[in-house]
């Protein structure tokens, strides 16, 4: 299966990647819509990126009572019902990526889809360091590790 891969040792920050998703979804949400988000490790010199990873199996899915998490046994990609969702935010905690969020000043959760097998922010990033396709283990591990320790650092509400 294909996956968001993404390599911060290319990653020039500019925010392109969150630019073009917010863009895409504002017709569904007010505010920064983007499933991405985008932090200098090093300011000007270094960038992390937090996005869902569409795991398997599923944190956020386990700890979604509502059902309201689905995963596409033949894309791997997460899915989120808004019709089925309570607004527990329970998946929020669940996901060790900070791949979910809530977009200020909404009160309800948005995560990455893949743009239905295109992300469109693999098109606009200029160095490539967001790439689509076959699961490189290594970077992806890099990334995985990098994502637990943003969430730790930059997301409100998660216990340090």
């Amino acid at each position: 299966m294909e996956k968001l891969i993404y390599d911060n040792e290319i990653c020039i920050g500019c925010k392109n990647c969150e630019m073009i998703c917010s863009l895409i979804h504002l017709a569904d949400s007010i505010g920064n819509a983007s499933r991405m988000k985008n932090y200098p490790l090093i300011d000007g010199i270094l960038f992390g990126s937090t996005f869902c990873q569409q795991c398997s199996p599923a944190p956020c899915q386990k700890q979604c009572e509502a059902e309201a998490l689905t995963k596409d046994e033949k894309t791997g990609v997460v899915h989120l019902d808004k019709d089925k969702c309570q607004k527990c935010f329970l998946c929020i905690d669940a996901c060790p990526f900070g791949g979910i969020s809530i977009p200020a000043p909404e009160d309800f959760p948005i995560k990455c889809e893949l743009c239905d097998g295109d992300p469109k922010c693999v098109k606009f990033c200029p160095t490539h360091a967001l790439r689509y396709g076959e699961e490189e283990k290594q970077l992806t591990k890099r990334q995985k590790n990098m994502a637990m320790r943003l969430k730790k650092t930059y997301v409100p509400g998660v216990k340090q």
